[in-house]
């Protein structure tokens, strides 16, 4: 039974961690997969959100560069502006800063009129800011600018392409809001429950779902808050002390605890967006993606009480087994012994190899029953205890015979029967 049980234990255990070693590494890169996939999309979305803002101010400022559209024609100029800005709902507004000190903006009006501005910019530091950052640039490369915080409008993202020829003519700059993207990124949580953010400078909130209203607090000084101060008590506690340590195996990211609950923060940069980094991400309740891992520790609860139960099973089987072996054996020494009136039949088995045993073994036994009745126990056992095939071997001797007889034996016998 141990042996059995043994050897059942050796085999199925081996087999149980092949197959889990195999379960978890599957998991595991499924859920890697699975956590690329959700960054990837996030990033890809963001990313076809913000590129129309920058093909919009490639085309304005390509018009201005080969000269198919004059800046000083200024009502082309916002016809041009408004067009562009039309096509890009994402867009609040779209600025022409000309290097001679004007700047021309075409921008949405609360009740979704594209409103016309012009202005001069030479005492607004912001916009002086913006046009030493082209000249120091050297080229016509579109560039993200740091969050900037408008009164009525909020805070603001900009991208900026500068117009060159000969020299610096000016800046062509979209605008976005803030509490725009962070409605786009909002949009993008799947049926999971993931909230989506992006963070500037890791530190700050770039979009969020709680930027999507007006935000108190921000100012020009003061144009995002930090990721401490959004209201999101999940978000509050994605660097705390640590979190280094809790990177996850899989994906890019990190696990933290909040409440006695664990949650799985995902994320992945957003490139050539910023002056600073930007990280797009999202995070969820940990056991959304452990239930595949607990899928894989059931099985292998499953697979150890299987294991189990077969041994048990074995040991029984080896039992059963050794039960009839153990009867026979001890006939056997019975039957060594001569005693064959102890010897009883033994039962069948439902094993046909034992049942066969046990009846050509009580076949045996009724044989040398018969076959004791006419030659004498004593010859037998001397014959036994000698245990060579030459015992019975011929040798000649000098012996006496004497022949008797018994008076009318055979007219006797005639009369009896043959018992």
């Amino acid at each position: 039974g141990l042996v059995l049980g043994g050897l059942v234990f050796l085999t199925l255990t081996g087999l149980l961690v092949v197959t889990l070693y195999t379960a978890f590494r599957n998991t595991s890169e499924l859920l890697e997969d699975k956590s690329r996939l959700l960054l990837d999309s996030l990033a890809t979305a963001t990313s076809l959100y913000l590129d129309a803002a920058q093909a919009q101010v490639d085309y304005i400022a390509g018009l201005i560069e080969h000269g198919e559209l004059d800046p000083d024609d200024q009502r082309r100029l916002y016809d041009i502006l408004a067009a562009g800005l039309a096509a890009t709902q994402q867009v609040h507004g779209v600025l022409y800063i000309d290097a001679r000190g004007w700047m021309m903006t075409a921008s949405r009006e609360p009740d979704g009129t594209i409103g016309r501005k012009l202005e001069r910019w030479k005492d607004d530091p912001q916009i002086a800011e913006a046009m030493a950052a082209a000249v120091a640039r050297e080229d016509s490369g579109a560039f993200w600018g740091p969050p900037v915080f408008a009164e009525g409008v909020g805070t603001v993202l900009n991208l900026r392409r500068p117009v060159r020829r000969e020299g610096l003519l000016g800046l062509v700059v979209a605008g976005l809001t803030v509490a725009q993207l962070s409605e786009f990124v909002a949009s993008l949580e799947s049926e999971s429950g993931q909230n989506a953010f992006i963070l500037y400078d890791r530190d700050w909130v770039l979009a969020h779902t709680a930027l999507i209203q007006d935000f108190e607090g921000l100012g020009p000084d003061r144009p995002l808050p930090k990721v401490t101060e959004v209201g999101d008590p999940i978000l509050f506690g994605i660097w705390s002390e640590g979190w280094q340590q809790r990177r996850l195996e899989f994906g890019v990211g990190h696990q933290s605890s909040f409440g006695g609950d664990d949650y799985v923060f995902l994320y992945a940069p957003l490139d050539d967006y910023a002056d600073m980094p930007w990280l797009i991400g999202s995070y969820f309740r940990a056991d959304e993606i452990g239930s595949q891992v607990i899928r894989v520790f059931q099985t292998a609860l499953i697979g150890v009480l299987g294991i189990l139960l077969t041994m048990v099973a074995a040991f029984f089987l080896g039992r059963l087994l050794r039960t009839p072996i153990t009867r026979l054996a001890e006939a056997a020494t019975m039957v060594q012994a001569l005693t064959l009136d102890r010897v009883t039949d033994l039962p069948r088995s439902y094993l046909r190899e034992l049942d066969d045993a046990m009846r050509a073994f009580n076949a045996m036994v009724g044989g040398l029953r018969a076959f004791a009745l006419y030659v004498p126990q004593d010859l037998l056992r001397h014959l036994l205890a000698r245990g060579d095939p030459t015992a019975i071997a011929s040798e000649t001797r000098d012996i006496t015979v004497m022949f008797t007889d018994i008076v009318g034996f055979t007219s006797r016998t005639e009369r009896l029967s043959a018992a």
